[in-house]
């Protein structure tokens, strides 16, 4: 472990040494513990667009975490968005929606199958096939689209920060984002990394976990990201801005070191 380390330290703490150091292909069966990799942030989708509008990249977020459609033949009539009681949905989508589309309204039912959570329904096919085409349907299909990669970074905070109220929770280790497909967790990687946030991924497999498992369960990821970060989502996340600012604060990237080519 300490040799590990050390040549860790070496690549952050020695400019020089980083930069001089080889670096090439290799199969993943030769990857050693202490090894450094070269990742690039997806920042730019040509041929695409940019979401220029915080509210609109708020609901984006609200509905990949809690998001589903009623249809009517092959069209996405209403939006429903499931929600706990005490979620900051409840009350920023109906806002949202009345500043945003003043004509629309934002309907608010009791769950039928619990009751903790409320159903927020949008009845508006122009605005259900909106979602549809940026973001997909099922929780094993939805996806972050270009034109949220291609946004300024408060447009992504926004996103971000609702995607975290939705679907994520803060404790003593950080910030989390929790999600069933592996390809939007990796997207939320990347997604973070492109404003100079860093994120780990863990599996959690729940059929064999000890304390909330059972067969079938299946198979959860999560996104975890620093208390150092997550201050970052105060202005964007009801659960953000909630929890204690760290006393300390980021000097370098974490674990990361900017390359100059």
């Amino acid at each position: 472990v300490g040799a590990i380390k050390k040549k860790a330290r070496r690549y952050f703490k020695d400019a020089t040494t980083f930069a001089s150091a080889p670096a090439g292909w290799t199969h993943a069966a030769h990857i050693e513990i202490g090894d450094r990799f070269f990742v690039q942030p997806v920042t730019r989708y040509a041929g695409y667009g940019a979401i220029a509008c915080e509210a609109l990249a708020t609901i984006m977020g609200y509905f990949l975490a809690e998001g589903s459609f009623c249809y009517n033949g092959d069209k996405a009539c209403t939006t429903q968005f499931t929600c706990h009681l005490d979620d900051s949905a409840v009350r920023r989508i109906p806002q949202i929606m009345s500043r945003l589309w003043p004509d629309v309204t934002v309907d608010i039912s009791p769950h039928p199958d619990s009751d903790e959570s409320v159903v927020l329904s949008i009845h508006s096919t122009r605005f259900s096939e909106f979602l549809r085409s940026q973001l997909g349907s099922g929780v094993r299909r939805k996806l972050i689209p270009p034109e949220i990669f291609n946004a300024d970074r408060e447009v992504k905070l926004a996103f971000l920060g609702a995607w975290l109220d939705g679907d994520g929770w803060l404790d003593k280790k950080g910030g989390h984002w929790s999600t069933v497909s592996p390809s939007l967790v990796l997207q939320g990687r990347d997604l973070l990394l492109s404003i100079g946030i860093v994120a780990s991924i863990y599996k959690i497999d729940h059929a064999k976990c000890a304390t909330s498992g059972q067969p079938g369960s299946g198979i959860e990821y999560t996104l975890n990201v620093s208390h150092i970060d997550t201050w970052q989502f105060a202005g964007s996340s009801w659960k953000a801005a909630e929890y204690p600012i760290p006393s300390a604060s980021r000097t370098k990237p974490g674990c990361l070191r900017l390359c100059p080519d």
